[in-house]
C-alpha cells in the first residue's frame, strides 16, 4: 500500500529545503509539490514526483539505487549529481537545468536527452518538442540562496515570479511592454520591488 508523502510550499511562504531519506536535499520553491512514497523510496530506487513548481536536487551518491523524478511524462535519471528542475504552468514548459553530473531524459522509456552540467533542456507540453541549451550563462539554481532568477522570461512568467516573491500584480500602464519580451536577470535577495521594477 502506498504511503505517499507531499511536501508543500505555500504561496508567499520561502524556499523549502528538505532531506530525503537517502541524504539526497530537495529546495522547494514558492508553489512548489513535490511526492515520495515513504514505504518504497531507498528499497530498489530512490523515486519522487515533482506535482508542479521548482525545485533544485542535490543526490547523494548511490550507484546501485537510481534517482527518478517523474515529471508529467517525462522521466529524469540521475546518480549522484544536482540539477534544478522548473515545471512552468504559465509557459506550458518543463526545463531541466544541471549544476554537476550527468542526467538522462526519459519520455515513455526512449532516451530523449542525455545533459551534462551547464546544459539546460527545455520541453513544451503543448507541441512535445524539446530543445537543448550548452553553455548556460545563468545559473538556473540561483533561486535557493534567495535571489529572484529570470532566463528568457516572458511577461507572463515575469508577473508570476513578482507575485510569488512580494505579493503583488505587476502591471504596466498604456501597454508599454513590447508585445514579445525576454528578461535575463538575476536580482539579489536584498532587492526590493521598487528597484526591480524599475529596471524591468
Amino acid at each position: 500500500e502506498a504511503n505517499i508523502i507531499t511536501y508543500k510550499v505555500r504561496p508567499a511562504d520561502t524556499i523549502k529545503k528538505v532531506q530525503l531519506p537517502d541524504s539526497s536535499f530537495v529546495y522547494l520553491n514558492t508553489n512548489a509539490s513535490l511526492s515520495i512514497d515513504s514505504g518504497r523510496f531507498n528499497l530498489r530506487n530512490r523515486d519522487v514526483v515533482l506535482d508542479h513548481g521548482e525545485a533544485f536536487f542535490e543526490v547523494a551518491t548511490n550507484a546501485e539505487k537510481k534517482f527518478t523524478v517523474q515529471l508529467g511524462n517525462l522521466v529524469l535519471e540521475v546518480v549522484g549529481t544536482s540539477f534544478n528542475i522548473e515545471n512552468n504552468e504559465i509557459k506550458a514548459e518543463k526545463r531541466v537545468f544541471v549544476k554537476t553530473g550527468k542526467v538522462l531524459i526519459k519520455d515513455k522509456e526512449k532516451l530523449i536527452a542525455s545533459l551534462t552540467p551547464h546544459e539546460v533542456f527545455t520541453y513544451n507540453n503543448i507541441t512535445k518538442e524539446y530543445a537543448i541549451k550548452k553553455n548556460a550563462t545563468i545559473d538556473l539554481s540561483e533561486w535557493t540562496s534567495g535571489r529572484l532568477v529570470f532566463e528568457g522570461a516572458d511577461w507572463n512568467e515575469i508577473k508570476q515570479k513578482i507575485k510569488n516573491r512580494f505579493n503583488v500584480d505587476l502591471a504596466i500602464e498604456n501597454n508599454a511592454l513590447p508585445p514579445h519580451i525576454e528578461l535575463n536577470a538575476i536580482f539579489n535577495r536584498e532587492d526590493n520591488y521598487s528597484e526591480i521594477a524599475k529596471i524591468i
